[in-house]
């Protein structure tokens, strides 16, 4: 029996993948951080491992570089999985020596066990292969001592798996709610006394446990928000510095759209699936280019436009979900680009985000007061813009349907 090794800080993701590994014959153990899955892996001696990157203490990054350090371990499958959000975090990843890296919100639990199957057995088999295995005889060459993966029939393993994660998305639908309340406490603690450093620690535990639930419940708009604020929270604890009112108001923003997607399920109808439009509206190519890539993280249809009087053209024969407008450009400048399109009734519940380097408008109530819906300070945090845009989008869809 091939045995795979499951480092992993979520008892919950841990649980459902070592349930999952089993079902397919395999022997799973589970390590709950960095230092214990080394001392797993010496001990286990696993065929494969699947790797959280985020893990605290020693992370997944210095785990993996560890484990090519090691000669018996250079060739070791390793499959690590980590937030879409952190792109850098998946480069870094490649570059240890990842056999392949996976997106949480991405990929489903069957494609995460699939590919960790596919690393160490290699890809799949065809039918007659599968056959031969379901009747007990191993391919010409092959020890019969190996996984038989289909050996519980085609298709028991994934109903099971069904029925076990549909308790999961119970569970993380039931225990949702009380993380949310706990994220609102740490907020208000840190505007409270911004000197503690343990409250953006225990803020982005929070999250990054929720994320994991969510992705693992298979509800990605819920898996989306989360996931850009388990990013946003990570960022911010290893740099407070970058903490601001702005900032603050958007992971609000975030805990006040998950309320709406849970009062929904986790998967409200005509939202799951969908890709919202967003146009952004910037004279600046950098910073354009800068919303844009973090817009892509978020998985949002963009329209860049770096010309205020195009853009006017394109708002007045095109639909879009989103709008962010760049306040000083020339010959139009945003805040009179919102005001046209505010007096279009396709646009009067259109979020509009301003972004701006004017120090004055830092103040959020001035977006409002100009037809916004809020606004971004450059430079700013990409995660932050990623995150905003999330949470008004789902805020502006559903409230109307709260009311």
């Amino acid at each position: 029996m091939k045995r795979i090794l499951i480092i992993e800080d979520d008892p919950v993701t841990a649980a459902v993948y070592r349930q999952m590994f089993e079902r397919r014959g395999y022997r799973a153990e589970a390590a709950v951080d960095g230092l214990a899955g080394l001392e797993t892996l010496a001990i286990l001696k696993p065929d494969g491992v699947l790797l959280d990157v985020m893990l605290p203490g020693i992370d997944g990054l210095e785990v993996l570089r560890r484990i090519r350090a090691n000669p018996d371990w250079r060739d070791l499958p390793v499959v690590a999985f980590t937030n879409a959000f952190l792109g850098e975090m998946v480069q870094e990843a490649e570059l240890a020596g990842a056999t392949c890296t996976l997106t949480k919100f991405d990929h489903t639990p069957w494609q995460v066990v699939e590919r960790v199957r596919e690393a160490i057995e290699g890809p799949t088999r065809g039918r007659g292969e599968a056959l031969d295995v379901l009747r007990g005889q191993p391919r010409e060459g092959e020890s019969s001592d190996g996984p038989i993966v289909l050996k519980a029939g085609p298709g028991k393993a994934e109903d099971d798996d069904r029925r076990f994660l549909d308790g999961v998305r119970t569970s993380c639908l039931r225990s949702a709610p009380a993380s949310l309340d706990a994220m609102r406490d740490l907020v208000r603690a840190f505007i409270g006394n911004p000197q503690q450093p343990d409250v953006m620690q225990a803020l982005y535990g929070e999250a990054h446990l929720l994320a994991g639930s969510a992705a693992l419940a298979d509800l990605p708009l819920l898996s989306r928000v989360t996931g850009a604020l388990e990013g946003l929270t990570k960022i911010l604890m290893e740099r407070p510095d970058q903490i601001r009112i702005t900032t603050l108001r958007g992971i609000g923003q975030a805990l006040d759209a998950l309320d709406l997607l849970l009062a929904e399920g986790g998967a409200p109808a005509g939202l799951d699936g969908i890709t919202p439009r967003v146009l952004v509206v910037d004279d600046d190519e950098i910073a354009l280019r800068s919303i844009q890539h973090a817009l892509e993280k978020a998985k949002f249809d963009i329209v860049c436009e770096a010309d205020p009087v195009v853009a006017q053209r394109i708002l007045d024969r095109e639909a879009f979900d989103l709008v962010f407008l760049d306040i000083e450009m020339p010959v139009i400048r945003g805040t009179d680009l919102c005001a046209h399109l505010r007096k279009q009734p396709a646009y009067a519940r259109v979020p509009v985000i301003y972004i701006t380097f004017m120090s004055d408008f830092e103040d959020p109530a001035l977006a409002e007061l100009e037809g916004g819906d809020d606004l971004l300070v450059k430079p700013f945090l990409y995660m932050e813009l990623a995150l905003k845009a999330l949470a008004l989008f789902v805020k502006k869809r559903l409230e109307p349907s709260m009311v």
